[in-house]
């Protein structure tokens, strides 16, 4: 039988995808494609859509057979990322528009498994969520919006465990989709409107002498500002920059900080 031709050799070199593409798909695959180094595209067009053995594309890029083959290799192994294949599967604007799709027909589905199953299509790295928060969690092996679901509705738990801001934030992204979790914040006594220090996109070295401070939320040091101010000046590390950042942090996030100007005086 006749080897598969363009496009179809790649897409079943790359699986997990359409063997036949629409338009937007195959504007989805040139896309996947063009993200990869030069020389990557040079080998895969010349030799998918081209059809050079390996060792023509050798003496017309001047790399070995065998350098040939292993950019091909490495070039089809990032294709098959999802942050490629996506691009093949949805298509270049289906995958844009595919989020906006799915938080819609979330809001109007009618059971929460229907909500879970279209939530299961939706990577932690497409939802929202801080790249922080989502590789931590898939490193423990929660990769999906709807697994996520799934863990509030089990083991809520497991998320307080990690730390309350985790668990804000997944309640406040699938309520996005459309799914109420809010239930959890009296569960275990979370008051979801207080702010943690990293909001205020402090330095990573005001960060760390704030959280060896045992220092967490904004909350805290409003009220340590209120009454303890003074304490504020005996945080450890806490040197004139990054005393001088945490005011101008804490004033423009709307803290009266008048208490220590008092003391400076």
């Amino acid at each position: 039988p006749s080897k598969p031709e363009w496009p179809e050799n790649i897409l079943k070199e790359i699986g997990n995808v359409p063997l036949k593409l629409n338009e937007d798909q195959m504007d989805g695959l040139y896309q996947a494609i063009h993200s990869l180094k030069e020389i990557e595209q040079d080998v895969i067009r010349n030799y998918f859509e081209e059809y050079l053995t390996q060792n023509e594309i050798s003496g017309m890029l001047n790399v070995s057979v065998s350098n040939v083959g292993y950019i091909k290799k490495n070039a089809l192994h990032k294709l098959r990322h999802y942050t490629r294949s996506d691009l093949i599967r949805f298509g270049l604007r289906g995958k844009e528009t595919r989020i906006v799709q799915i938080k819609s027909d979330c809001r109007n589905a009618k059971s929460h498994d229907e909500q879970m199953k279209l939530l299961k299509e939706v990577r932690l790295s497409e939802s929202g969520l801080s790249s922080e928060f989502y590789i931590m969690l898939e490193n423990k092996g929660w990769k999906t919006l709807g697994s996520l679901m799934e863990l509030l509705e089990t083991s809520p738990s497991r998320l307080v465990d990690i730390g309350e801001r985790w668990l804000i934030a997944s309640v406040n992204i699938l309520a996005e989709y459309g799914v109420d979790f809010s239930d959890v914040y009296e569960k275990f006594n979370i008051d979801p409107s207080q702010i943690y220090i990293e909001e205020l996109h402090v330095s990573c070295r005001l960060f760390i002498n704030l959280y060896r401070a045992g220092l967490r939320t904004v909350d805290q040091i409003e009220s340590l500002i209120k009454h303890e101010p003074e304490k504020i000046l005996q945080i450890k590390g806490l040197g004139k920059q990054t005393r001088a950042e945490l005011l101008s942090k804490l004033e423009n996030a709307g803290v009266d900080i008048s208490p220590i100007r008092n003391l400076r005086k």
